[in-house]
């Protein structure tokens, strides 16, 4: 089996090359290739980041640098930097050691080597048709092997089905006009729920403050409470400082007990999830 080989069902790999290319610049769909092809994922990174020595980039990086060391184009630059660095300490009136000056214009130079290898490697990248290294092109460039190729199609199948998907013109529009759909009405529905039970709880002819302080509170007391929960706002103010609170997950404290409500929710929510898939499977059978 060559580099040609192909997924026996849909799609070709050189095809599945100028997809993902395509769909990687994509914030959504780049989000929908990690969430989907984690396993792939977790195994290109790691390639990236321990076994990627070995690489064209890295490769035309390191002959690069030795080409311009040996040019000397460090030395010369370090002694640019000396002279500058002597000029700017006598016009300035400090007084620098030999040792302060060779520091900063090591400094200084390396810098500017640094900058020169970059501005040459970009262009000779461009020359050579290097492809940069970034996880997509270590993807591509894995994509080669018959090994890696098979094993994240096994692994990692939703993410080629989506691939799939967005190689047909028809399918990808009706899939995106779908996700859309149900993405706005998951949204609509939980703004619209959002807002009706704040305002049941807002219209309630209950008063949190004499429920919590007692029948017997003192008007200042009360006040106090409303003040410090701010239940004094008028109800768009109250409606908008409860959003921005629900959107950055600060749910504040109880009035109770003074409880972080965000803390006890996870402290709850494990044991919530087991008793309603309980439920849920024994309703099913």
């Amino acid at each position: 089996m060559g580099k040609e080989s192909t997924l026996r069902a849909p799609l070709p790999r050189p095809r599945i090359r100028t997809y993902f290319r395509k769909m990687y610049h994509l914030p959504i769909y780049r989000l929908l290739l990690v969430l989907l092809g984690l396993p792939t994922a977790i195994m290109v990174v790691v390639k990236h980041l321990f076994f990627s020595s070995s690489s064209a980039y890295q490769k035309l990086k390191r002959e690069l640098a030795a080409e311009l060391e040996a040019g000397c184009l460090l030395q010369k630059l370090t002694e640019q930097a000396t002279a500058s660095e002597q000029n700017k300490a006598r016009f300035l009136n400090r007084e620098l050691t030999q040792e302060q000056i060779a520091a900063r214009a090591k400094k200084i130079a390396q810098k500017k080597f640094d900058q020169t290898l970059e501005e040459e490697l970009a262009l000779r990248m461009r020359r050579d048709g290097v492809p940069a290294p970034d996880l997509m092109n270590t993807y591509l460039e894995w994509l080669d092997s018959d090994a890696f190729f098979w094993i994240s199609v096994v692994t990692s199948l939703p993410m080629y089905l989506l691939i799939w998907i967005y190689s047909m013109p028809y399918a990808k529009y009706i899939s995106e006009r779908l996700f859309m759909m149900v993405f706005v009405m998951i949204v609509f529905v939980m703004i619209g729920v959002f807002i009706l039970v704040f305002t049941i709880l807002y219209l309630s002819p209950m008063d949190p403050a004499r429920n919590i302080l007692g029948a017997n509170a003192t008007p200042e007391k009360v006040a106090t409470f409303e003040k410090m929960y701010g239940l004094d706002q008028p109800y768009l103010v109250q409606l908008w400082n409860t959003g921005k609170k629900f959107l950055t997950f600060d749910l504040g404290t109880s009035y109770v007990g003074n409880e972080d409500i965000a803390a006890d929710f996870a402290r709850r929510f494990p044991i919530t999830l087991q008793l309603s898939l309980a439920a849920i499977c024994t309703s099913t059978m």
